[in-house]
């Protein structure tokens, strides 16, 4: 499912959807997180999206890269110039040496590369700093601005409930059996539920609805270790597929 892009101004306070489109390019969000895509222009920054999708001008935003038990930063605030995001006044600090600042702005790629200053060392790791925390540069974060997070969660309990119901059928503890099934029967419907209910207001699409009532079905009338199976296979659906339409 795709989400309806933000226009530039987002009452968030963060980079609308059409600032980071325009920034890199983009008509689409699936253009931008091929950016990030192996091949990309920043191929596996993926905490830089992170950081990106929670930022905005003025914000201060920092590195932080160690290797060979040595720490380095680099930090400055972002900035967006004719339609293009920068980091204005970084500032550089390698290890003990006193701190630097290069004269001009980075382009934001620039400073998203800092992270990978020595990653050819076994003890490599960098993370960024912003107002939203910390992100491991190389790490995926939920992207609930065109995921449907909730979905998802309701899938993660789901198929932890029917796990529990397998394990208690295998052990022979029936009544913990008949609960736990209970339970994900019940989240499962709510998650097939909303997954209608979404399709209905055009953000989801027809399949999403009815690969979710098929999966639902079928589980209320498995086995236990069967509808484990089930609910994982529809947790892994709407993983790769639950994304917000446009409406």
């Amino acid at each position: 499912m795709r989400f309806n892009p933000l226009k530039y101004t987002d009452p968030s306070g963060h980079y609308s959807d059409q600032a980071l489109m325009t920034h890199f390019g983009c008509e689409t969000w699936a253009c931008v997180e091929a950016h990030f895509q192996e091949g990309g222009s920043h191929a596996g920054l993926w905490g830089w999206l992170d950081v990106l999708l929670q930022a905005e001008d003025g914000d201060f935003v920092q590195a932080i890269i160690s290797f060979n038990g040595q720490m380095s930063t680099v930090s400055g605030r972002f900035a967006t110039v004719e339609g293009k995001i920068t980091v204005q006044g970084p500032q550089l600090q390698f290890g003990k040496e006193a701190p630097s600042t290069p004269t001009g702005a980075w382009g934001e790629a620039t400073f998203a590369k800092m992270a990978l200053m020595g990653s050819w060392q076994a003890n490599h790791n960098a993370f960024y700093m912003g107002r939203h925390g910390a992100s491991v540069y190389d790490q995926r974060y939920p992207d609930c601005r065109h995921q449907d997070c909730v979905t998802q969660a309701l899938d993660a309990a789901a198929t932890a409930s029917s796990a529990v119901a397998a394990g208690c059928a295998m052990a022979g503890a029936a009544p913990c059996a008949l609960i736990a099934g209970s339970t994900s029967t019940f989240v499962g419907a709510v998650s097939t539920t909303r997954t209608a209910f979404i399709s209905l207001t055009s953000q989801g699409s027809a399949l999403d609805a009815a690969v979710s009532f098929g999966l639902f079905r079928a589980g209320m009338k498995a086995s236990p270790n069967v509808s484990l199976a089930i609910n994982l296979a529809q947790w892994t659906w709407d993983a790769t597929t639950a994304r917000w339409e446009k409406p």
